[in-house]
């Protein structure tokens, strides 16, 4: 079922909320259980496998991930740039003047609109 609410939207990448679950069992079954034997050991060093790998998942979409486009030097020459315009419109948005009078005012020479409708 689709939805554009946050929450649900949410799901659609569960890596954190993965990570989340698996720190709480791993947490909990320390402090309910404790570490005691060689399968507790194996059960908890496979449960922190799982968080390292999703955290490694993680890691490229944090602030401490490197950057991969550095930023350009100097100022912009107009003749040797374009005018781009970029606008998420929802597909059960009607307010269709307003982003035409947002194209009329930024005169763009590439429009790119997602989310729209047919």
């Amino acid at each position: 079922m689709k939805s554009a609410k946050r929450w649900i939207r949410a799901a659609d990448f569960p890596r954190l909320q993965i990570a989340g679950a698996i720190a709480v069992v791993i947490g909990a079954y320390l402090f309910l259980h404790g570490a005691e034997g060689t399968w507790d050991a194996i059960f908890l060093i496979t449960l922190a496998g799982a968080l390292g790998w999703q955290c490694f998942r993680r890691f490229p979409y944090t602030i401490m991930a490197p950057r991969e486009v550095l930023k350009a030097a100097g100022t912009a020459d107009p003749a040797n740039s374009i005018r781009l315009l970029i606008a998420n419109v929802l597909m059960e948005n009607r307010e269709a003047d307003r982003f035409l009078a947002l194209v009329q005012a930024t005169r763009p020479d590439i429009i790119l609109a997602v989310e729209t409708h047919a």
